[in-house]
């Protein structure tokens, strides 16, 4: 995948030009802090709108549920939500039309979806001022102005509110069908002509099929353009055209029309009762007797000036605001309609989701990212609306307090969009240089140029070749207990990685296992995930501890805390001694798997000379420049994956201590980095890892284990499960999968948000279960109309190792059309599933 050459910084990276004359959308990346303020923000909206909702809601219940009418309490709560409000946006336009005129001056090319997304915030962000505005002018006018809350003025304002909030739906909608990608329309036609086809007989298709195969129709020759295909591709053409404007067209007409009528209609009776009385009970003049209070009232005599109600009198009127009849059927149809207009936009969003899924996610990542932004934020939106008119209208009638809260949540929605959609300024090269961070290598063979060709050899790249590989150990630790199963083999998890030796190492009382493979080039140590009850217990002890040794300040969030049950279940003999096994004590297992013994035939790590360690214990290797070094590889599923990652932290700070040097990537060696002497890469790549200790673990777990991916299944419940606000954080890289096919490595803090759902999936958590058949569908899409560069390529680099033909077969259930990998793929060949037994590994 082709990237722009970046410029500014990230994570402390530093490029060297921008690109020139194209404009950047800020959502193409979001740093870190800025995506959890954009998550945050419509959040902390929604909560505060909930919270007046409920507080007005509890008003209405009570024995008096007019108290709100009878002090400020509502306006002065409001009113400054509300100035707040119009401040932001305010604040925000500035700032929109200010990037705006910076990238006309400066020249920079727009394209037709930039420009219409840039429109369509700036169009929505002044229908929201403009709601927001009215809101606080009723606030500010019933704060002035004694017993106003049936002003004529309130009532056009409030109709003023809905009419932009109507429009606000509207202009999702057009939204939504612009998300949809280029040949959706003909694309979903053609989807239900194959659905009408296959249900309206088969004889045709029958006596057409040789024509097909050959390469023609049944009615002409093979190798000519048919004439059915050239009319479908018309008729498709067409449709998109007409779909384009036809669907903002159609909800306009038949949707936004017709609510401004009911609007307008609700506007009118309002202000006829509020000047004629709400079925009588509503006095418009003060100094009417008719409005002189009916309870409590001491005076017997009207005329007695004494008697006569001062100008706060009205606050303790006794005020009936029950609708007739013809009120309570306009608000029910305009609920109707705005609840219609937003099943509207779930439906186009729904199409737009499905239609963005059939193709290749990075070529529409924007359109994906803005797809799924928009869905988790409207849809509360659209639910707290909904919220509203049950509770404030359509729940005791006869009260007054009915004010709608939606304006609080969609003003932040506006906001966040409006600050996604803006052009990105040059010196923000953190845009750019995600784009090049994301790209990921296919085969162990590529990492290297890879790395070379983007410049930055300290930052880790991810390979798949070896994400396969480690999924395949994996899943093998779970086969030692399952002896019936007939996925993995000891013979080829050991032939993957050009091992020689292997050694299964217990902890007894949490029941921790792992799988030690070692050879002349790596080790690879894999856990066993949860399995047993003595794990379900250590799962459940998720208090958190200090993680060994104790170091900094817990006060100040400083100290490196992770869950009790990981650091309890920890297997310690692969750093300690293992007199069970009859080893050494000390560092005897990274020097018996790197050193050179003859007994064990496990060669040097630097594959050269081999120099005696001094403290005389195993011979240690001596890096060789030009060469990858000794590589230490660790893996595991679910619980594995946490005990993967506590013990890469614990390789990596004891490994220097041990004389060893830690490479920041499986490179070849320079030839400073070969003097200094032995040197050891560390990797881990796990599978539905949780979260296993908190923010300051994180960082450090970063700095000395930067090759580290988390690979993350869909809505996996363990891999997504709840941060508990501060007290958890995912240490390394994240990578998503899909069964879809999509692999997304390293997303922005955004982007990752956006991809995750309300709901998560237990069955998602399933390795062979879930995780293969989504790493199976990312080399199936390479096949068909979701290539990514050097996918096809890759296919052709994994058939050539038996193992791997093995991993492919029986691991991710994939072979070629004739059952084998023997023949070469092409875009042609069709990837089938192979008949196994399944075994479900949690």
């Amino acid at each position: 995948m082709a990237s722009p050459q970046p410029s500014g910084s990230f994570r402390g990276l530093t490029a060297s030009k921008a690109v020139k004359n194209n404009v950047v959308l800020r959502i193409a990346y979001v740093s870190e802090r800025e995506g959890k303020l954009f998550i945050a923000g419509p959040r902390l909206a929604l909560a505060l709108a909930l919270g007046v909702l409920i507080w007005e809601f509890y008003v209405k219940l009570k024995d008096d549920p007019n108290l709100l009418l009878k002090d400020n309490t509502y306006p002065a709560v409001c009113a400054p939500l509300a100035a707040l409000c119009v401040a932001a946006i305010l604040a925000t336009l500035g700032l929109l039309c200010k990037r705006l005129l910076w990238s006309r001056a400066n020249g920079w090319r727009w394209t037709s979806k930039q420009r219409a997304s840039v429109t369509f915030t700036t169009v929505a962000l002044c229908l929201q001022l403009v709601g927001a505005s009215s809101f606080l002018f009723n606030m500010i006018w019933i704060w002035v102005r004694l017993c106003s809350w049936f002003d004529t003025p309130v009532s056009v304002m409030a109709g003023l509110q809905d009419i932009t909030l109507s429009t606000l739906f509207l202009l999702n909608i057009a939204q939504a069908s612009r998300l949809l990608p280029e040949g959706a329309w003909g694309s979903l036609l053609q989807e239900l002509r194959g659905r009408l086809g296959r249900k309206g007989g088969k004889g045709k298709g029958a006596s057409s099929g040789a024509a097909l195969k050959a390469g023609g129709s049944a009615d002409e020759p093979a190798g000519l353009p048919s004439t059915d295909d050239e009319d479908a591709g018309a008729t498709h053409h067409l449709l998109e055209r007409v779909a384009h404007w036809g669907v903002p067209l159609l909800a306009l007409l038949l949707l936004w029309v017709p609510t401004q009528a009911v609007i307008g209609l609700l506007m009118d009776e309002t202000i006829n009762n509020s000047q004629s009385g709400w079925e009588g009970w509503y006095c418009a003049d003060l100094y009417d007797p008719a409005c002189w209070p009916t309870k409590g009232w001491k005076c017997d005599n009207i005329y007695n000036a004494a008697c006569w109600p001062t100008p706060d009198t009205c606050r303790e009127w006794d005020w009936q605001c029950k609708p007739d009849s013809r009120v309570t059927n306009v608000t029910w149809a305009l609920g109707a309609m705005m609840n219609i207009m937003s099943l509207a936009f779930l439906l186009l969003m729904w199409l737009a989701l499905h239609q963005l899924g059939q193709r290749a996610y990075y070529e529409y990542r924007i359109q994906n990212l803005a797809a799924r932004l928009a869905l988790r934020t409207r849809v509360p939106t659209y639910v707290l609306y909904t919220i509203n008119l049950l509770f404030c209208w359509y729940i005791r009638l006869g009260t007054c307090t009915s004010y709608l809260t939606t304006w609080i949540a969609m003003t932040a929605t506006v906001v966040v969009e409006s600050l996604l959609f803006m052009p990105s300024l040059p010196d923000e090269g953190a845009t750019k240089l995600h784009d090049s961070l994301q790209q990921f290598a296919w085969t162990e063979r590529g990492v290297a140029p890879l790395v070379r060709r983007r410049g930055f050899p300290a930052e880790p790249c991810f390979c798949f070749e070896t994400a396969l590989k480690a999924a395949y150990a994996a899943l093998h630790v779970y086969r030692h207990f399952r002896p019936d199963s007939t996925e993995t083999s000891i013979s080829t998890a050991l032939a993957l990685f050009g091992a020689t030796h292997y050694e299964w190492l217990r902890e007894p009382r949490h029941d921790s296992n792992c799988l030690l493979m070692w050879g002349p080039r790596c080790l690879v140590i894999a856990f066993r995930g949860t399995s047993s009850a003595a794990n379900i217990k250590a799962d459940l002890k998720a208090w958190r501890t200090p993680h060994p040794p104790k170091r900094g300040s817990f006060w100040l969030g400083e100290m490196p805390l992770c869950h009790l049950g990981f650091v309890l279940g920890r297997i310690r003999e692969i750093l300690e001694g293992r007199p069970h096994s009859g080893m050494e004590a000390g560092p005897a297992t990274i020097d018996r798997c790197c050193g050179s013994d003859d007994d064990s035939g496990a060669a040097g790590c630097g594959g050269g000379v081999v120099e005696e360690d001094g403290t005389g214990g195993a011979a240690r290797p001596a890096a060789v420049k030009g060469e990858a070094p000794f590589r230490i590889l660790l893996a595991g599923h679910s619980l594995g994956g946490a005990m993967s990652h506590l013990c890469g932290i614990d390789l990596a700070r004891a490994l220097p201590g041990w004389g060893f040097q830690v490479a920041p990537a499986a490179l070849p060696l320079s030839e400073a980095a070969a003097e200094a002497g032995p040197t050891v890469s560390l990797s881990t790549y796990t599978f539905g890892a949780p979260r296993t200790g908190n923010r300051a673990f994180a960082k450090d777990y970063a700095a000395h284990m930067p090759d580290c991916w988390s690979i993350i299944n869909g809505q996996d419940a363990v891999a997504n499960q709840a941060k508990f606000l501060v007290l958890f954080k995912r240490p390394g890289k994240p990578v998503l999968l899909s069964r879809r096919g999509d692999l997304i490595v390293r997303p922005s803090t955004l982007e990752h948000t956006a991809h995750r759902t309300s709901g998560t999936s237990l069955k998602q958590h399933m390795l062979f279960g879930s995780y293969c058949p989504s790493l199976a569908a990312a080399l199936r899409a390479q096949l068909t109309n979701k290539p990514m560069p050097g996918g096809q390529e890759a296919l052709e680099h994994l058939r050539e190792s038996e193992a791997m033909v093995q991993l492919l077969e029986r691991m991710l259930g994939l072979a070629g059309p004739d059952g084998t990998m023997d023949k070469p793929l092409d875009s042609s060949d069709k990837l089938e599933a192979v008949k196994s037994d399944e075994l479900e590994v949690d």
